[in-house]
């Protein structure tokens, strides 16, 4: 699972800030001028393959920040990420965060497990700042891969607060702290469908602990029309 950190702290929260995280993909911010994101919600950026020429593509978000200090991470485990920076409403960069991605150049080597990178800053004002995201796409092959912007203490619910679920696609990772190998992996749903006898189940996959690979397909995202 590809995931990217950010973490807010100190500072009170801004007036239009809202209890229930969004779930933003990078084309919202291109659709809509005026959209930036809040601190507590979560972005999805596509990353794409590219194996032929400059192959470091860069993505981009809004951010609607309070002044204070921030913290944000970057999970050095990620096999395609490169770099992270936060840049303010001039274009000054305030954060970068740099790694290469995997050792053998495919992004895919199994390593053992290290603790996320992280920077600090201290933003003097409130207003729009903008987080660029680069990945190696020589280092993706066929599909297309996904990566996570969100809390680093967020936990969000699939439902909104009325009850409704909340739309789109999500990945899941199993927990590495019960698992006594404390291996990382991801939760996939594998074709085919099957039906279970005696219930009205007659199109369901089972979700399966994957430790082979990290990396989200298909078979890995889930859409949940039932919050319970």
């Amino acid at each position: 699972m590809l995931i990217l950190w950010l973490l807010v702290a100190g500072g009170a929260p801004l007036a239009n800030a809202q209890s229930t995280s969004r779930v933003l993909y990078e084309q919202d911010f291109v659709a809509y001028p005026a959209l930036a994101a809040l601190s507590t919600d979560i972005v999805l950026f596509d990353l794409e393959p590219s194996q032929y020429g400059d192959t470091t593509r860069t993505q981009s978000a809004r951010y609607e920040l309070e002044a204070g200090k921030h913290t944000i991470c970057l999970d050095t485990n990620d096999p395609f990420l490169t770099e992270v920076l936060l840049e303010d409403g001039r274009g000054k960069k305030l954060v970068r965060l740099h790694l290469p991605h995997g050792p053998n150049g495919k992004g895919n080597a199994r390593q053992k497990p290290r603790k996320p990178a992280c920077a600090q800053v201290t933003l003097p004002v409130a207003g729009t700042y903008t987080l660029r995201v680069a990945h190696d796409g020589g280092s993706i092959a066929n599909a297309h891969r996904v990566a996570f912007a969100q809390p680093m203490s967020a936990s969000p619910g699939l439902a909104d607060g009325t009850g409704a679920p909340l739309g789109g696609y999500w990945a899941l990772r199993p927990d590495p702290s019960l698992d006594p190998r404390r291996r990382l992996g991801r939760v996939v749903a594998p074709p085919p469908d099957r039906s279970v006898p005696g219930t009205p189940f007659t199109a369901i996959r089972p979700l399966l602990a994957d430790f082979s690979a990290r990396q989200i397909d298909d078979a890995g995202l889930l859409r949940f029309t039932d919050p319970n």
